[in-house]
């Protein structure tokens, strides 16, 4: 601003925040890199992997996870974790789905986000003794949500980590919303996938015996 003659008395300055564009604008990019991943044929593990890395660089200092459900419904299997110890990773693989085992396996069984926001003081998973393994290898707080397929049958849980007690920002809920969402498509695509190729593989197998069976009735006409 200028007075009567000129002379500059005041100035005004705009600011402008775009942590949140660029947030936006990095989530994007990433969400498209991996379902570039998905519709390229990657493994389930590269894509897992993939996904674990790009939320530890969004979500700095966490440490991620992905277990899945077994086929059976009734057991946690190996997703990705590459940044957590693999002693612990070894701990929970083959861990019953329920209530008891833990958290991810909490929230697979009931299909709801688990919070443990401090387990030093968590009194959850005792007969699994599942925070005393988690303490022993620098963990106290974890976050697990469940991974549900369009139709909402649970296929796994995503999970952060934080080697202090922690509990979740509308931010940080927000990014666990997408990127679980992120994990769910990958997962369903690579599974669907799979399915499909064992059936082209039944079908062809089914068709050669066929054929058979019909080249040996024409022989034995003969």
């Amino acid at each position: 601003m200028r007075d009567t003659e000129g002379r500059i008395v005041l100035w005004y300055l705009l600011h402008t925040d775009i942590d949140d564009r660029k947030r936006a604008d990095a989530l994007l990019a990433g969400e498209k890199r991996l379902l570039e991943m998905v519709a390229g044929g990657h493994s389930m593990s590269g894509i897992l992997e993939a996904l674990c890395h790009f939320v530890e660089s969004t979500a700095s200092g966490c440490y991620c996870s992905v277990v899945l459900v077994d086929p059976s419904g009734t057991h946690l299997e190996h997703g990705a974790a590459p940044s957590l110890p693999a002693s612990f990773i070894t701990s929970i693989i083959g861990r019953p789905v329920n209530v008891d085992s833990g958290p991810c396996a909490m929230a697979s069984y009931l299909n709801e986000q688990v919070i443990a926001a401090d387990l030093t003081s968590e009194t959850r998973w005792a007969a699994y003794e599942w925070c005393p393994m988690a303490l022993a290898h620098g963990l106290q707080a974890c976050w697990s949500t469940p991974i549900s397929s369009a139709v909402g049958k649970v296929l796994g849980a995503f999970a952060l980590y934080y080697d202090k007690p922690r509990t979740p920002t509308s931010l940080e809920q927000s990014l666990i919303e997408q990127f679980t969402h992120i994990a769910s498509i990958a997962v369903e695509r690579v599974q669907s996938d799979a399915a499909l190729k064992r059936s082209e593989v039944f079908l062809a197998e089914a068709q050669h015996l066929s054929f058979d069976r019909q080249l040996f009735v024409a022989c034995g006409d003969r």
